[in-house]
């Protein structure tokens, strides 16, 4: 049964009933329809993360850049294909399309490879970072960087689970049916 068709015989319940039962009816149609709502807000924040990245971090690998390093390419090649992968996985899920959980399952799998690169300080994190705390001026760059690797790696990590919980849920209700 669809969530529209189980609304709509919820809606009839609810009219042909008076009182707490009323209000039971009215408290199960609110929890459907917010439950509904949880795919497409998982893959907002998918997005939001990785956009919001994208302009967090644009003038450190400008910074870098400009400063004559290469090493913002490195950095650049193990933060691209994890985001792009996010916005498919985000973006299927949001559709479900059978594709979207294993597109989650390789979303996870990049998040999790770049958090351990990320908070061990390994290649090419560790030079591209060092890069930048050597061309800024700021004298807390140090600190902001290390701040900026656990940061994402955590806010990744979330945003990956989150996102593979709700595409296997999605998967299970689709098994079900």
């Amino acid at each position: 049964m669809k969530r529209r068709d189980w609304l709509t015989a919820m809606r009839r319940e609810m009219e042909e009933t008076r009182g707490a039962s009323r209000l039971s009816w009215l408290l199960g149609m609110v929890w459907v329809s917010a439950h509904g709502l949880v795919a497409p807000l998982v893959a907002a924040g998918v997005v939001v993360g990785v956009v919001g990245g994208a302009f967090g971090n644009h003038e450190v690998f400008l910074e870098v850049q400009r400063g004559d390093s290469s090493s913002w390419i490195g950095a650049l090649a193990l933060t691209l294909p994890t985001a792009l992968v996010g916005l498919v996985a985000a973006a299927l899920v949001v559709a479900r399309h059978r594709a979207g959980l294993a597109a989650a399952y390789a979303f996870a799998a990049l998040v999790g490879a770049s958090a351990v690169i990320s908070v061990t300080n390994s290649l090419p994190v560790r030079p591209f970072l060092d890069d930048w705390v050597q061309i800024t001026a700021d004298p807390r760059a140090a600190h902001h960087a290390e701040e900026r690797r656990i940061n994402s790696a955590i806010g990744a990590v979330a945003a990956a689970t989150a996102l593979l919980f709700v595409a296997r849920r999605q998967r299970h209700a689709r098994q079900k049916t």
